[in-house]
């Protein structure tokens, strides 16, 4: 079964992840205003600035931890340190194209529960994905959270990477999943990709998930298909740096728009 990674049954919706201080403070700002069911991720060149950050998850860049005193130089040294560091990373080539380009969506998961089987159905359809590969990380209470990935041959907002996690480690038991399912109860709906050039990327996604598209009640061109309890709409690009959107329902939410980390988040109550 396919899901984009999100969904009341598997616990945090969407990963939000804040580069920088404007990064940081917009990360601290939706936290401030109880935006739910979010994995909030902070980034940042200076240690001292990241324990003051309200994201649970904390990644410091580069080794002195001294930060760029909003140096964009500075900011660069450590970035051209890190850089072939980075390429070398199935997940950093692609982020460095996307910042080369100007781009603010790199990638995003679909969930599956069976990732042999699940390539192996798409390979028939042929579909270019890679072989699964393992991963883990170490949290601050030494507990380990274990996945398995399979990437295609190339990363971008049309070429979503599988993952299987695995329910016998950190943060993926059903305790805990049940757990942060009565903790966050809000539910990604609907993800827009803006796109140029839309046959083609209908072609894309169709190759690589099987995804079958239909027009969509938004109108305006656009298309629609169903992954898991989400839908995927790619929307005809409009002007030269569309960005994608994200809906998103709250039960209990005001409704309204947030513009923060090169997305739009759409929010309304459930009901």
């Amino acid at each position: 079964m396919f899901e984009i990674v999100d969904s009341q049954a598997t616990g945090p919706i969407i990963k939000v992840i804040g580069v920088g201080g404007a990064g940081g403070n917009a990360v601290n700002h939706m936290i401030d205003h109880g935006v739910q069911g979010v994995e909030f991720i902070a980034v940042n060149t200076d240690a001292q600035v990241l324990t003051r950050n309200k994201a649970r998850n904390q990644i410091q860049l580069g080794s002195s931890g001294l930060g760029a005193g909003a140096k964009p130089e500075e900011a660069r040294a450590v970035a051209i340190a890190d850089r072939e560091r980075a390429r070398a990373s199935w997940l950093g080539r692609p982020v460095l194209e996307a910042l080369d380009d100007g781009r603010s969506l790199v990638t995003w998961a679909v969930r599956t529960d069976d990732l042999e089987a699940d390539i192996e159905r798409l390979r028939g359809q042929d579909a270019a994905w890679g072989e699964p590969t393992t991963g883990e990380r170490r949290r601050d209470d030494g507990r380990v959270v274990r996945w398995r990935l399979a990437v295609p041959e190339r990363l971008d907002p049309l070429s979503p990477f599988l993952i299987e996690r695995d329910p016998s480690s950190a943060e993926w038991t059903p305790d805990e999943v049940n757990a942060r399912v009565g903790e966050a109860p809000a539910r990604l709906e609907v993800v827009v990709l803006p796109t140029p050039t839309l046959p083609a990327a209908i072609g894309a996604l169709t190759r690589s998930l099987g995804l079958r598209f239909r027009p969509s009640l938004a109108g305006g061109g656009a298309r629609d298909a169903n992954l898991g309890a989400q839908i995927v709409r790619l929307a005809p690009a409009r002007g030269p740096a569309p960005e994608p959107t994200i809906h998103v329902v709250i039960p209990g939410a005001v409704q309204r728009s947030v513009e923060a980390l090169g997305c739009r988040w759409a929010i309304r109550p459930s009901g």
